[in-house]
This record gives structure tokens, sequence and C-alpha cells, in this order.
């Protein structure tokens, strides 16, 4: 299977940056997913690890942006730390970061 147009997985977000079992993030993505129809294109599931695109990133760094959310418990200098490089990155614009940034307050 090709996976080009995929920019990262759960699996090296959750390691990497949330520090939390791949699973929790999993279980996050089945949520968006049931929530918004619009995200099913940009999650693949393979075994049990989600690729997504710079899209489905978006959509998780978005919802991560929520007061009250699910991600609540994660420490937010490793929320800031994936904003700042999917910003770098170009998938956030920075009105969204902007937003976020002022949301997590």
């Amino acid at each position: 299977m090709d996976k080009k147009g995929f920019s990262s997985t759960s699996h090296y977000i959750a390691n990497e940056y949330l520090k939390v079992n791949h699973t929790f993030l999993n279980a996050i993505i089945e949520k968006l997913l049931r929530v918004d129809e619009n995200s099913a294109g940009e999650f693949l599931l393979i075994g049990d690890n989600y690729f997504m695109t710079p899209e489905g990133l978006k959509i998780l760094a978005s919802n991560m942006a929520v007061p009250g959310n699910i991600f609540y418990g994660v420490d937010r200098n490793d929320i800031e730390r994936l904003w700042d490089d999917l910003r770098d990155m170009g998938i956030i614009e920075p009105y969204l970061y902007f937003l976020m940034k002022k949301n997590i307050k």
C-alpha cells in the first residue's frame, strides 16, 4: 500500500510529542472520526497505527486547543512543542496557531 500523502503516525505523535501510550491517541482519533465525518480520509488505520495526512494533523492539533477536551491531562509543553513543529512545517496557519496558544491558557 502506498502511504504517500501521509505525514505522521499516531505512534510517533504519541511517543515523540505527547508522551502517552499510542492507544490513548488512537482512542482520540477514533472519537474524532465518529464526530467529524469530513476527517475520515485524513486518518488511515493500518494494524494499530493511524497514518495521518497534514489535514489530519491539523484536525488533531485543533482538537487539542479546545478547553476541557480529552487532551486535558497531557503536559502543556508537549502539546505546544507539537504545535510549534506543525506551524514550522506549514501545517498550521499562523492565525490558527495564535488561537490555539490563546485557548490553552
